[in-house]
């Protein structure tokens, strides 16, 4: 194959690749804290100095211990390539109750000990619901919980066929998942593959 037909090659294979690339992120933030039931987690969180928190960006959200007397906030955003619904249940550990904002809505607001004794059987894991999600857009997730004391680990998953298949909230499947090629994309990608085979059989026969 020629310097053309390879840069011909390499094009349609770099198109194909950026469009079912979306990107999605995980950070999580904690800080230390000690108060009591019935305060606004996402105001207290807020409040708080950065310089008196702790964050990390991370792959998925499996296992993870936030620790004794902290608040955390885990910040999801992700990518929505077609129409779809979505749904999230999160395994928690918050003695001080948890508050969950969906694309700044506040859809989660309790103040009860929640622990859900890492079973996502347990009536204490946290479901948000199918949400409707639009084609192409950006959707933010806020999780806020505080813990006092014997601090559990804490995990995610999410799903979009309405619970049949739970997949682990992690950034590699929800930009696989966000991710949809446009027809003219495909219909880009297979003319000019096509083209390449076309004329790289053209040149073998001249040959």
């Amino acid at each position: 194959m020629n310097k053309n037909l390879f840069k011909t090659a390499a094009l349609a294979a770099t198109l194909i690749a950026a469009s079912n690339v979306y990107a999605a992120s995980i950070d999580l933030g904690t800080a230390g804290y000690s108060s009591g039931d019935g305060d606004d987690l996402k105001a207290v969180w807020e409040g708080i100095d950065d310089s008196n928190k702790t964050f990390s960006s991370l792959t998925e959200f499996t296992n993870v211990d936030t620790g004794n007397n902290t608040i955390a906030n885990l910040s999801i955003n992700f990518d929505s390539g077609q129409a779809q619904n979505i749904d999230f249940r999160f395994g928690l550990d918050g003695g001080y109750g948890v508050e969950v904002f969906f694309n700044n809505a506040n859809i989660v607001d309790t103040i009860d000990d929640i622990w859900w004794s890492k079973s996502y059987n347990n009536s204490d894991v946290i479901y948000l619901g199918d949400t409707a999600l639009a084609a192409g857009s950006n959707n933010t997730l806020n999780v806020y919980w505080a813990e006092n004391s014997n601090s559990g680990i804490q995990s995610a998953q999410f799903t979009l066929d309405g619970g049949d298949t739970w997949q682990t909230l992690s950034t590699e499947n929800l930009s696989a998942v966000s991710a949809v090629p446009e027809p003219s994309t495909y219909a880009l990608m297979l003319g000019g593959l096509g083209l390449v085979g076309f004329m790289a059989a053209r040149r073998r026969k001249a040959a």
